[in-house]
């Protein structure tokens, strides 16, 4: 018979047990359960960023070149649901007015006052509906000689079944081609 040594008082005999395998079990499924809980949290925010309102405004018809302003602009709704009470105004933010050659961009174009006139107030605007706007229509100006402007669209709406606005500021600039005529190009905002 073989002869177990004697521990000294105090000292407790570790016994090789089955919670080693419990253990390392639980501790798998712990990891599974972070692994879960990490995918529903990236699964609702790019859910969210999904269906985030999104307007587009983008320049359709050519300015006349005797009227810069004359082109028309197209806001569209692009996502699934309507926006309601939407709002649109715009800002001429610089020109550059003369029979110069220099129709390069300005260095600083600070927002000026919003336009008074609000043609498009309190609408509805549909699941990819478009709707098409003339900033000319908005402004009180029509600069003749115009050689470089800045204008900004602010739209105001609120999402399908959501109590608050949003506000959206989108900027264009124009440039003057070859052939006379001006177009608009879109610039980031500030």
């Amino acid at each position: 018979m073989k002869k177990q040594k004697r521990l000294k008082p105090g000292v407790k005999r570790i016994q090789p047990s089955a919670t080693s395998s419990a253990q390392s079990e639980s501790t798998v499924w712990s990891v599974i359960r972070k692994i879960g809980a990490i995918g529903a949290i990236l699964g609702l925010l790019y859910t969210i960023l999904r269906f985030w309102p999104q307007l587009s405004i983008e320049p359709t018809a050519a300015a006349e070149p005797s009227n810069p302003l004359s082109g028309y602009f197209k806001v569209t709704n692009e996502q699934g649901y309507p926006l309601t009470d939407v709002g649109i105004e715009v800002s001429l933010r610089c020109a550059r007015i003369g029979l110069e050659d220099n129709t390069s961009p300005m260095e600083k174009c600070p927002p000026s006052m919003r336009t008074s006139k609000q043609l498009w107030t309190n609408h509805t605007l549909e699941p990819h509906e478009p709707y098409e706007i003339s900033p000319g229509d908005l402004l009180f100006v029509t600069p003749g000689a115009l050689l470089y402007a800045q204008i900004s669209f602010y739209i105001s709406y609120k999402p399908w079944k959501v109590p608050y606005h949003l506000n959206k500021e989108l900027r264009f600039e124009t440039r003057r081609r070859s052939d006379g005529k001006i177009e608009w190009l879109h610039i980031p905002a500030d």
